[in-house]
C-alpha cells in the first residue's frame, strides 16, 4: 500500500522569513522591560529623596533628584521609541545581514541601558553628564 505523509505544520516562506523580526522583537521587549524595571527603582529612589528634601526645606522639583527623574523619563523614553523604530521594520530587514547586524548592536545598547550603572550619579551628582 501507498502511504503518503503530508507535512502540515512545515512553516510558510512568510513564516520563516518572518522569524528573525520575531525573535528579534521579543528580545526588545524583554530588555524593555529591564530597563523599565531598573527604571522605576531609580526613579522611586530620587522620588523618595525629593519627598525627604521637601520636609526640611521647600523644593521646586528642580534639584539634583528631580533632574534624576527627568533623566529616567528621557531613557525610557528613548527605549521606547527604539523598539517602535524596530517594529516598523518589515520581516525582510532583518534577513539582510548587514540589517540584522545593526539591529542586534542596538539590542545590545538597549540591554545594556540598566539605570543601575548611572545610580551612582543619579543619586549623588550630576544625571545629565
Amino acid at each position: 500500500p501507498l502511504v503518503v505523509n503530508a507535512n502540515v505544520t512545515g512553516s510558510t516562506i512568510e513564516e520563516t522569513l518572518g522569524r528573525r523580526k520575531m525573535l528579534h522583537m521579543s528580545q526588545m521587549k524583554n530588555a524593555l522591560l529591564e530597563v523599565k524595571r531598573e527604571a522605576n527603582k531609580v526613579s522611586d529612589m530620587a522620588s523618595e529623596m525629593v519627598g525627604r528634601e521637601s520636609e526640611h526645606h521647600p523644593v521646586d522639583g528642580q534639584g539634583e533628584n528631580g533632574f534624576a527623574i527627568d533623566f529616567v523619563n528621557r531613557v525610557m523614553k528613548e527605549a521606547e521609541e527604539l523598539v517602535g523604530k524596530h517594529s516598523e521594520h518589515e520581516a525582510e530587514w532583518y534577513n539582510d545581514e548587514k540589517n540584522a547586524e545593526e539591529a542586534m548592536k542596538e539590542l545590545v545598547q538597549l540591554s545594556s541601558t540598566t539605570l543601575d550603572i548611572h545610580e551612582s550619579r543619579i543619586v549623588g551628582g550630576n544625571p545629565s553628564a
